[in-house]
C-alpha cells in the first residue's frame, strides 16, 4: 500500500467514478485502474462497487477511507513540519465562526495573524453552522469553528476546541421572579424557563439544535419564537423586552456592564455547549492552514481566562 494508491483511491471515491478522476488527477485512466486493483489484489478485498453510471465504496472501502485520509495527512503535516522552519505562512486563509465565537475570537486572531505571519491573508466569515459547514464542503472556507447542528460531523475531520457554559438573557424593563442566588450566582432552572417567550434558532443551527437536545433530556418543551437570524438585531429585541434567549456568554460579553440586560446561569441541568474546529478530510494541508489552527489553539484559553466567555478549552494539554 502506498500513498500514491491511497491518494488515487480517495479521489475516485470523492468523484464518484474512475473516469473522474483520471481527469482531476490528470492520469490516465488504465492506469489508474491498474493502480487500484493492485491494491485491491494487495488487500484481498474489494474496494468498490463498480456500477453503469460510476463507483460506490463497499464496506471495506468505507472502512479504508477514513484511514486513508488519516494516513495521507500526517504524511503531509511530517513534511510540513520538517519544512516549516524554512517556509513563511503566506496566502489567503477564510475561518468561519458561529456568531458568537466570531464576537470575541475574530478580532484578536486578525491581531495575531498579523502580528506574526503578516503574509496570512485572514478573512473571517461569521454564520449559522449550516451555512458554513456547506461552505466547508464547497472549499469555500478553509475552516470552521462551529458547534454540532442536526446534520452531523461525520464528513469533517473534527477537533473538540472548548465549552461553553449558557446563559438566559433577558431585559431590566421585565422581571423575571424565577431567577434565584444560588453559591452568590444568579441562576434559572431549565424548567423554569417555560414562563418566558424563547427567542431560538433552527435545529440546523448549533444553538437551536443544542436546545432541541436540553428539551428532550428534560421532557421540557420551551415556548419558543424563531431567531432573526443575527445576534445583534435578537439582542435588540431582548434588551426591548420583547423576548429572552440563551446564549453563552461570548454573545454578549461586551455588554457585560449594560444594566438592562439580566443574566442567568441555566441549572438542573448546567446548558453548555461545545465547539469544534473542522476541516476536510481531503483538504490539502498547507504551512498557512496549519500555523492559522495553531494560532487558534493558543487564543483559545485567554478567552476564559480574560472573561470573554465562561466555561473552559478542550484541548490537550
Amino acid at each position: 500500500m502506498t500513498p500514491k494508491q491511497l491518494t488515487y483511491f480517495t479521489r475516485i471515491a470523492e468523484c464518484g467514478s474512475f473516469s473522474a478522476a483520471s481527469k482531476a488527477l490528470l492520469i490516465a485512466q488504465p492506469a489508474l485502474s491498474l493502480q487500484i486493483a493492485n491494491l485491491e489484489e494487495e488487500l484481498g478485498l474489494a474496494l468498490f462497487l463498480r456500477k453503469p453510471r460510476g463507483v460506490e465504496l463497499t464496506e471495506s472501502g468505507s472502512r479504508l477511507m477514513p484511514q486513508a485520509y488519516g494516513i495521507l495527512r500526517q504524511i503531509e503535516s511530517t513534511v510540513l513540519d520538517i519544512q516549516s522552519a524554512e517556509l513563511e505562512p503566506q496566502g489567503a486563509v477564510r475561518v468561519g465562526m458561529s456568531p458568537a465565537l466570531n464576537n470575541v475570537l475574530a478580532p484578536r486572531l486578525a491581531a495575531a495573524i498579523s502580528a506574526r505571519y503578516p503574509k496570512i491573508e485572514l478573512e473571517t466569515i461569521g454564520g449559522a453552522s449550516r451555512y458554513l459547514n456547506q461552505q466547508l464542503t464547497e472549499r469555500k472556507i478553509d475552516i470552521n469553528l462551529v458547534h454540532p447542528d442536526d446534520d452531523g460531523m461525520e464528513q469533517f475531520s473534527a477537533t473538540p476546541l472548548l465549552r461553553e457554559v449558557l446563559f438566559f438573557v433577558g431585559s431590566r424593563v421585565n422581571k423575571y421572579p424565577h431567577i434565584k442566588t444560588v453559591g452568590g450566582e444568579k441562576c434559572i432552572r431549565f424548567a423554569d424557563l417555560v414562563n418566558y417567550s424563547m427567542l431560538s434558532t433552527e435545529v440546523h443551527d448549533g444553538l437551536g439544535y443544542r436546545l432541541k437536545q436540553y428539551e428532550i433530556e428534560t421532557g421540557i418543551t420551551l415556548n419558543k419564537r424563531r431567531s432573526f437570524g443575527q445576534l445583534l438585531t435578537d439582542l435588540n429585541v431582548i434588551l426591548a423586552g420583547e423576548a429572552e434567549m440563551i446564549l453563552p456568554w461570548s454573545a454578549i460579553y461586551h455588554l457585560a456592564n449594560d444594566e438592562r440586560l439580566v443574566t442567568a446561569k441555566v441549572i438542573e441541568p448546567t446548558m453548555e455547549r461545545d465547539v469544534f474546529l473542522l476541516t476536510l478530510p481531503g483538504q490539502p494541508l498547507t504551512n498557512t492552514l496549519l500555523k492559522t489552527q495553531a494560532m487558534i489553539k493558543d487564543l483559545v484559553g485567554d478567552i476564559f481566562q480574560e472573561g470573554r466567555s465562561v466555561g473552559a478549552s478542550l484541548l490537550e494539554v
